[in-house]
């Protein structure tokens, strides 16, 4: 193990000094701490295993008395990690197909919440006796507004379509994230005629949120209607700062926020961070001013999403690294026992192969029973998946478990090929080994 101990010590180093350089002297213990652990788990691990290895491989006193090969340990113990390596791979590579997926998303919401890294929302806790704290946080919405410092994001979902959402923003939202609907492809603007019908039914609440009257016809007739289709539109969920990028959405653009009113709309979307400000001071001197210091919170509205984006993406990341680990693995114990059971069918393959048999003859047996050992771990694997993702239930559509299962057995076929060439180069290779007196 000291090649492994030299090669971790090297990456430490290298590893210490680059944090050193780009994050500073304070992340360098922590990431020391860190890597010591996880360096001392795997070789824990290895150790462990090179003890099971060398047990199974050490010579019995049958092996020794009828005179069999030492190899023909080593030949059980490679049988047993590969097949156990093939399990990995078929259990991680469903999962690892779909991080890339998850990884792609996560960068994208990422970039997203970079834009609004100046963005900051505000969390009230009024009771609802307090009506003049109400009229308060509205005015503080309206003075930001009026700056040009406020945004709103408000999606609706369809229970009956998923894929349908409604979206009630205002232009500086979109400028914010950085979408001009006049003049991007795949959004187009519509009449209240051709509005869905939950798009209609948000517009009809505007006599329900407007501060009155005449407010809920200015907001009827400024409001301008866009449908999406094919381009992802960032919304915050309403009643969350959860963001969705739906690709089907019906926008509906108000020309401010001003005739909403104070508690029927503004404050609720405002705790809810669906309204978002310009500037942590700037927002602080506002609330100082009105008189709301220690009765609201006001922070970063990207604080804790640019962290959680950035987690999902590394660690989708760190799971697709793991697949190609087990890949190599595999790789390595398939090279392996090919050449550990041809060096001991040697005396058996070397005459049939002067009669002119075919490596892949010979090697037609064992391939056989790995092919047929394959199949049967890649279908039971195939109905785990299939059953995680109906829930149990049979009739239930499979949805993104047909790809994950395509992946899967995708994988199982591409492997055993695999085993297959190693098992008939190895054969091929022991034979002319043999010929040539290089064995």
């Amino acid at each position: 193990m000291s090649p492994m101990l030299a090669v971790a010590a090297v990456a430490d180093a290298v590893a210490m000094l680059a944090v050193l350089a780009l994050r500073g002297a304070v992340f360098v213990p922590y990431l020391l701490r860190v890597m010591l652990l996880f360096e001392a788990m795997v070789f824990g691990s290895l150790l462990v295993f090179e003890i099971a290895v060398a047990a199974l491989c050490w010579p019995s006193a049958r092996m020794i008395a009828s005179r069999r090969p030492m190899p023909r340990g080593l030949l059980r113990a490679s049988v047993l990690v590969k097949a156990m390596a093939f399990i990995a791979v078929l259990v991680v590579i469903a999962p690892s197909a779909a991080a890339f997926g998850e990884a792609s998303a996560s960068a994208r919401e990422q970039s997203v919440w970079r834009r609004l890294r100046d963005q900051v929302s505000v969390s009230t806790a009024f009771g609802p006796d307090r009506t003049d704290m109400d009229a308060k946080a509205a005015e503080l919405v309206r003075t930001m507004e009026e700056q040009g410092d406020a945004a709103l994001s408000y999606a609706f979902l369809d229970g009956q379509d998923a894929d349908a959402v409604t979206g009630i923003v205002t232009r500086s939202w979109l400028d914010l994230i950085g979408i001009n609907p006049d003049a991007t492809a795949g959004i187009r603007p519509i009449a209240n005629a051709e509005l869905p019908e939950q798009a209609a039914e948000t517009i009809g609440q505007f006599a329900a949120w407007a501060r009155n009257d005449a407010a809920a016809r200015h907001l009827t007739a400024e409001s301008r209607c866009y449908a999406v289709d094919g381009v992802a539109v960032p919304l915050l969920k309403g009643g969350s700062d959860e963001m969705l990028f739906p690709k089907r959405a019906t926008l509906i653009v108000v020309p401010d926020m001003a005739d909403f009113s104070d508690s029927g709309f503004l404050v609720p979307a405002l705790s809810s961070r669906n309204i978002v400000l310009t500037g942590l001071n700037a927002t602080r001197a506002q609330v100082g001013r009105l008189g709301l210091s220690g009765m609201v919170s006001v922070r970063y509205v990207a604080e804790d999403q640019i962290l959680r984006a950035q987690f999902a993406a590394y660690f989708a990341w760190m799971r697709a690294a793991s697949i190609i680990l087990l890949l190599a693995a595999f790789a390595m114990v398939a090279f392996v026992g090919a050449d550990v059971r041809a060096t001991l069918r040697a005396d058996h393959d070397y005459p049939l192969l002067l009669n002119g048999y075919a490596p892949l003859r010979l090697a037609a047996p064992t391939i056989l029973a790995e092919t047929l050992f394959g199949t049967v771990v890649a279908a039971m694997v195939c109905g785990v998946l299939v059953l995680l993702h109906s829930g149990g239930d049979a009739a239930a559509p499979l949805g993104s478990a047909t790809l994950l299962v395509c992946v899967t057995l995708f994988a199982a076929a591409l492997a055993m090929a695999f085993s297959a060439c190693c098992h008939r180069t190895a054969v091929a290779g022991r034979f002319h080994s043999i010929t040539e007196r290089t064995m």
